[in-house]
């Protein structure tokens, strides 16, 4: 089995462990294509869209440095059993959308995007790609897993994406989901249905009712019950998180978040 996994980077990222990292946390019998996009770029090149500048001049000397980014990083890769390339192009929301719409994956390091955060890079970033996202914090131990369960369809299909992407050793983890109230004695059977299907995977089960909106009862779920959690999203949960507050960060910098996006419109 193959993987496609893109991954956000930036000068800094061959001294984080980027490579040692995804291969404790995915499937180990997938072997991994990896693709890099330099997080700076992608800021700069939104930047020069909008000023209307041009910048030929730079573009030059920014090839080279990705050349040599690039050089470092297939190196490292390979000592991991991955493969790796660049992407060298101009890289703005476009070029994102076509490149994740044949990924199965793409990471994104909080401690490399920390510096665009003002900018609102991280929300940017989720919307413009259509594959699955994983955003990794600086302290990446996971003790337990942690999924919003809304009733949708993306919510069953980031369950799948997990089972197919993670290490099978995570499921031996804590596993607790957070649902919302049914409204209906169908929402209350397709969550039991829901809940068998977390059981053929996971034996450690817990099951929370939510009494607030998603953002606040992750916090408090974070703060009291789960330990060292990475945490699970359908598009609708982590579209309510991805962004740059103060609240929903807090979320993103303290634990793994996996969302899942759905299907390209």
């Amino acid at each position: 089995m193959k993987h496609k996994i893109l991954i956000a980077l930036d000068e800094r990222s061959w001294e984080m462990n980027v490579f040692s990292d995804l291969q404790e946390l995915l499937n180990e019998s997938h072997k991994k294509y990896l693709t890099g996009v330099r997080l700076s770029q992608y800021l700069e090149q939104k930047l020069v869209l909008a000023s209307g500048e041009t910048t030929e001049d730079k573009e030059v000397s920014k090839l080279l440095t990705i050349l040599e980014h690039s050089l470092e990083m297939e190196h490292l890769a390979s000592q991991h059993n991955m493969e790796f390339d660049m992407f060298q192009g101009r890289l703005d929301d476009n070029a994102l959308k076509h490149m994740s719409a044949v990924a199965d994956l793409m990471v994104i390091d909080r401690k490399v995007l920390a510096p665009y955060c003002g900018e609102g890079i991280l929300e940017d970033l989720v919307k413009s790609v259509y594959c699955p996202v994983l955003v990794l914090p600086e302290d990446k131990e996971i003790k337990s897993l942690l999924m919003v369960y809304d009733g949708s369809f993306s919510s069953i299909q980031t369950l799948k994406g997990f089972l197919s992407l993670f290490h099978p050793r995570l499921r031996k983890l804590p596993f607790s989901v957070l649902v919302q109230d049914p409204d209906s004695k169908k929402d209350m059977e397709q969550e039991r249905v829901f809940i068998d299907y977390i059981k053929l995977f996971f034996d450690d089960i817990g099951v929370q009712l939510m009494s607030d909106d998603t953002v606040n009862c992750l916090v408090k779920s974070i703060e009291t019950t789960a330990d060292k959690p990475m945490l699970l999203f359908g598009g609708k949960a982590g579209s309510e998180i991805m962004n740059c507050n103060t609240q929903n960060r807090q979320i993103t910098d303290g634990s793994p978040s996996f969302i899942y996006k759905g299907n390209p419109e």
